[in-house]
C-alpha cells in the first residue's frame, strides 16, 4: 500500500456551484480526460476550506501545518477500459504559502498561486458562521452561516455528484496529465445553509471565468469535512 503524500484534516468545507458552458473548459482538459456532467449540466465549483494537521509523508512542517485554500474546480472522468474513475481539475488554486505552491505545482503539475490568506469561524445562536478571504488587488471573500444539523448525501443528488469524487487530475502542459488518489470517508452536508460571495472571478481565476461575476450559484453545499490521504501521483 502506497504511503500518502498528504494527510490533512480538510476543516468546514463552502463549495458554491455553477454551471457553465462545457466549451470554456475544453481548453484546461489534459489529453485523456472528460467532463463529467450531472443531468447534462457541466459544473464549476468555487471551494474554500481549511487545511488543518498538515503532515507532508508524515511530517509536520513547521508554520505550514495550519492554512487556507480557495479554488476554482471542474469535475471529470478518465477511463482506464471498463473502469471510470471521476475526479476533479483544478482551474487555479490559491493557498498563503510560497512552499506550498511550490510543492504542489513541482510534484503534482498544479496551478496554484500564494496571495495573502485569512479565515474566521464564529459559533453562536446555534449556528456557525465560516469566512474564507484572499487579497488580490482587494479582498475577495466567501462565507456560509451553517445551522448544526447534518444529513447523509442520497444516491443521484446534486450534492453527491459534486462531493463524490476521489481524484484529482492536473497536468498545466496538457499533452498528458498526472492522475493522483484523494481518500476519505463519505461526509454529510448541512441541512441548512445560508451564504454570501464577494469574489471577482476575472482578477482571481483569469477572463475565461469573469462570467461568474454576474452568474447566481446553482447550489451551495457546506461539510464538516474530515481527515483527507493525497496518495502519490502517476502521469497518465
Amino acid at each position: 500500500m502506497p504511503t500518502p503524500f498528504l494527510r490533512a484534516h480538510w476543516r468546514n468545507l463552502i463549495c458554491i456551484n455553477y454551471t457553465c458552458d462545457p466549451a470554456i473548459l475544453q481548453a484546461y482538459l489534459p489529453q485523456g480526460l472528460e467532463l463529467d456532467l450531472w443531468n447534462g449540466r457541466c459544473y464549476l465549483s468555487l471551494v474554500g476550506f481549511l487545511f488543518d494537521q498538515t503532515r507532508l509523508k508524515g511530517i509536520p512542517i513547521p508554520f505550514h501545518t495550519c492554512f487556507e485554500e480557495i479554488n476554482l474546480r471542474a469535475y471529470v472522468i478518465r477511463r482506464e477500459g471498463p473502469i471510470i474513475k471521476r475526479g476533479v481539475i483544478f482551474i487555479r488554486e490559491i493557498v498563503p504559502k510560497y512552499m506550498i505552491s511550490l510543492v504542489a505545482n513541482t510534484f503534482y503539475d498544479e496551478n496554484y498561486i500564494t496571495r495573502k490568506m485569512k479565515h474566521q469561524f464564529i459559533e453562536e445562536n446555534h449556528e456557525l458562521k465560516c469566512r474564507y478571504e484572499v487579497f488580490d488587488q482587494r479582498w475577495h471573500h466567501l462565507e456560509a452561516m451553517v445551522h448544526p444539523s447534518y444529513r447523509n448525501l442520497r444516491d443521484g443528488e446534486e450534492a453527491q455528484f459534486i462531493l463524490e469524487h476521489y481524484w484529482g487530475y492536473s497536468g498545466q502542459k496538457l499533452q498528458s496529465g498526472i492522475a493522483y488518489e484523494v481518500r476519505h470517508p463519505q461526509w454529510q452536508i448541512a441541512d441548512k445553509i445560508s451564504y454570501q460571495t464577494n469574489i471577482d472571478f476575472e482578477i482571481l481565476y483569469g477572463k475565461d471565468f469573469a462570467f461568474l461575476n454576474t452568474q447566481t450559484p446553482s447550489s451551495a453545499f457546506f461539510t464538516k469535512g474530515s481527515q483527507v490521504e493525497v496518495m502519490p501521483g502517476k502521469r497518465f
